[in-house]
């Protein structure tokens, strides 16, 4: 939470958060990874007025996520152990 709020201070605009904490059942009929971060509160699929790569941008220029992926309806992020980044808009 404390990395989304930075998030937001930083753009100046509200994040939508459109999917956090999941619990096993949730996560496995969203068709979540068996070892999502998601399970662990350690995730959260954002979305805000900007567009989504730019935010995957902002997002990564701080430093305050170690996992982000970029979707065509928001971003992924999370505060995995050791960096991971996706590059792209996927098909």
């Amino acid at each position: 939470m404390a990395a989304l709020q930075r998030l937001r201070n930083r753009i100046g605009r509200p994040i939508y958060v459109n999917s956090g904490c999941r619990c096993a059942a949730h996560n496995a009929a969203v068709r979540g990874t068996k070892k999502s971060n998601h399970l662990t509160g350690k995730a959260a699929d954002i979305s805000t007025s900007h567009n989504p790569t730019e935010l995957g941008r902002l997002a990564a220029e701080f430093g305050w996520f170690n996992g982000i992926k970029v979707y065509a309806w928001g971003i992924h992020v999370d505060i995995r152990t050791g960096p991971r980044y996706w590059i792209g808009v996927p098909k």
